[in-house]
């Protein structure tokens, strides 16, 4: 696990960081984010691929299963502070 923190007054090239996440990806493995400091916006694509917005704040936790196409960015606070979770590799 590790601590992803996105804030518009210290990350430095903020702008072109949030332009690259906000790029369709997809993972291999599921994907879990507690959220621990400020807001932010998860699109997943749904199986009829449709895209839902999902506002994540203080407390939630999202997971995105594999294979899942989904987008991330800020709310207009700029800035969010989250706990990433990985699967430990196995032995």
């Amino acid at each position: 696990e590790d601590i992803f923190t996105l804030d518009a007054e210290t990350t430095a090239n903020f702008r072109d960081k949030i332009d690259e996440l906000f790029e369709e990806s997809n993972h291999p493995e599921d994907q879990a984010r507690m959220f621990i400091d400020g807001s932010a916006y998860y699109d997943v694509e749904d199986k009829n691929g449709d895209w839902v917005r999902i506002l994540c704040e203080y407390g939630d936790l999202i997971l995105i299963p594999a294979k899942t196409s989904f987008r991330f960015t800020t709310t207009p606070q700029n800035f969010v502070k989250m706990r990433k979770f990985f699967k430990e590799k196995e032995e």
